[in-house]
């Protein structure tokens, strides 16, 4: 009798517990009702606002690649060496495409001495640029590299990042600090 009650009290216990009883199909919760699974919620990024000090060395660590690979392709152009224009070129490309997402990205905020407008101006001709040399890194002569280079039409940013790189505290040769 007593262990006819403990199987008894374990058996409540497991249909308590929300378990299926014995031979209900797997989907199915007792009672034959189909199961449906509770969905788990994405948790809501934290934001993050960049104190000056923070934002300044995040924009030198996002700026300087780019900068780098358009240096990089200044030398090629000058040097007027088409293999070299097109390889910096790749580069420069993929370089101003992490600077694009990385200006991007919602989980931080730039301190509120930096203008929304500027880094709209910054972005923009980053994906601008983007497609420019996409274009020189495909180019099939010299003159085409060249036609393609001299095509770019500056849209406020040079400028924009000046004044990024004033509020910031940072020196205005982009070079420095990279």
């Amino acid at each position: 009798m007593r262990k006819a009650l403990f199987v008894a009290a374990a058996a409540a216990a497991l249909m308590l517990a929300g378990c299926s009883a014995p031979g209900t199909p797997t989907g199915e919760a007792a009672g034959g009702q189909p199961h449906t699974p509770t969905a788990t919620p994405t948790p809501t990024p934290t934001v993050h606002v960049m104190s000056v000090d923070e934002a300044g060395k995040d924009y030198l660590a996002t700026v300087c690649p780019a900068n780098k690979a358009q240096a990089a392709n200044n030398a090629a152009f000058t040097a007027q060496d088409l293999a070299s224009i097109k390889s910096t070129a790749a580069t420069a490309r993929d370089a101003y495409r992490t600077e694009a997402a990385a200006f991007t990205k919602a989980e931080a905020l730039w301190p509120p001495v930096v203008s929304a407008a500027d880094m709209k101006l910054i972005t923009d001709s980053d994906f601008a640029i983007i497609a420019t040399y996409g274009a020189i890194a495909t180019a099939g002569s010299l003159d085409s590299a060249n036609a393609i280079s001299n095509g770019f039409v500056d849209n406020g940013a040079g400028a924009a990042a000046q004044r990024i790189r004033l509020v910031l505290n940072l020196p205005a040769d982009t070079s420095a600090g990279c």
